[in-house]
């Protein structure tokens, strides 16, 4: 998988490599363990839900939007400076941690120097930058950004930012003029040889950030409203695909949901409602379905009255998808309901997909595969591994 760039870009793309089942998976997650409970999130917002919320706080009248984006981001962070980082943090987060910087350091660099896969027939290694699709990716991203973020303020000697907020490598900023924006841009460019923003300035008192777009004209209400970029194709999983009947009802409650915690007024609230309408019906959904979803998740945001507290337990078991699978569920919910009454017993369905036909990446050559056993003792655990045989194993 890649991520395309400019056509002028060398490369490119940028690679996106998964290390699911990797030889260091299980120890990139390990460390992202240590690391994400330390990572510096004064200026960070998690996701689009808690951006909405902290701007209905702010008085955006008469200021202007920008937003900067980072170039590249998690292929231009420097590997050695973000390593550093990440130990000493981890190192004083973690005083009774039984494993000293330098252990730190080796395992870190094991895990993100030994980036590699096959393209073509050919072996590839990332030499710099931390990989897309690795468990330490943007761990390693928010900590090189939220620490420096925490610096570069201090040295910018301009007028004042009123508002500051990133969310990985996109930052939503207010300012009063266009040329206080400008001045912030300029020095943010500069405090980094390997860091570079570009900005993207509100037009006619409007501007998209994440999924919300921002219209600012009123200086007595700020209106937000749902955001889909340009190159959205409206193909969503098909009513009449093979997929669990659960997946697109949750399809449809997750897009409906996402329309009542962005859009802030009931005119625009009522309009992405019918732009869903239109899309599902595109992809085949029947609308008594639609408006039965969006009736009840109605409900839930209005309730009439409060429900009261159960003292039912559930208990999720996951099966492979078939044909009878809805069916399957009900049955099961009913016996749980006859015969254990404080039970409440949920099914999820893996769904059926193409890769388990075939696969779309570079078959690996026999010469690569994990053919080799080993096999090392320690206090109280034994410990075996199959490796590749073009790793030595002699140490």
């Amino acid at each position: 998988m890649h991520k395309i760039q400019s056509p002028t870009a060398i490369p490119p793309f940028i690679p996106i490599v998964s290390s699911l089942n990797k030889f260091n998976h299980q120890l990139a997650k390990y460390l992202c363990s240590l690391l994400q409970p330390l990572l510096p999130n004064t200026y960070s917002i998690s996701d689009t839900f808690y951006f909405v919320q902290e701007l209905k706080t702010v008085d955006i009248s008469n200021k202007f939007m920008v937003s900067f984006d980072v170039v590249s981001l998690f292929t231009n962070i420097p590997l050695k400076e973000s390593i550093d980082l990440a130990v000493s943090y981890i190192a004083e987060g973690n005083p009774n941690l039984r494993l000293s910087k330098n252990d730190l350091t080796k395992l870190f660099s094991f895990v993100k120097s030994q980036t590699n896969f096959l393209f073509n027939g050919k072996v590839y290694n990332q030499i710099d930058g931390v990989a897309m699709g690795s468990p330490l990716a943007s761990v390693l991203a928010n900590l090189f950004l939220g620490h420096y973020e925490n610096i570069w303020p201090n040295n910018y000697q301009g007028p004042s930012v009123h508002f500051y907020r990133r969310n990985v490598d996109n930052t939503y900023c207010l300012f009063n003029t266009e040329h206080d924006a400008l001045l912030f841009f300029e020095c943010l460019n500069s405090q980094h040889p390997n860091i570079n923003f570009t900005m993207e300035k509100e037009t006619n008192k409007v501007l998209a950030f994440l999924d919300v777009c921002i219209n600012n004209k009123d200086p007595c209400s700020l209106l937000m409203s749902a955001h889909r970029k340009k190159t959205f194709s409206g193909l969503l999983t098909n009513f009449f695909s093979f997929t669990s009947y659960s997946y697109k009802i949750g399809l449809i409650r997750t897009l409906v949901d996402r329309a009542y915690k962005i859009n802030n007024t009931l005119a625009v609230f009522n309009d992405d409602i019918k732009k869903l309408f239109h899309i599902f019906k595109r992809n085949q959904y029947p609308e008594s379905l639609m408006n039965r979803i969006v009736k009840s998740l109605d409900n839930a945001q209005n309730p009439n009255t409060s429900a009261s507290p159960t003292d039912t337990s559930t208990i999720y078991f996951k099966l492979p998808f078939l044909s009878m699978s809805n069916i399957t569920q009900r049955k099961v919910r009913m016996l749980a309901k006859t015969y254990c009454k404080n039970l409440n017993i949920k099914l999820e369905f893996s769904s059926f997909k193409v890769k388990n036909l075939t696969s779309v990446k570079d078959c690996v050559p026999r010469s690569l595969r994990s053919c080799v056993v080993y096999k090392f003792t320690c206090a109280g655990c034994l410990y075996w591994r199959n490796i590749s045989p073009f790793i030595d194993t002699s140490a």
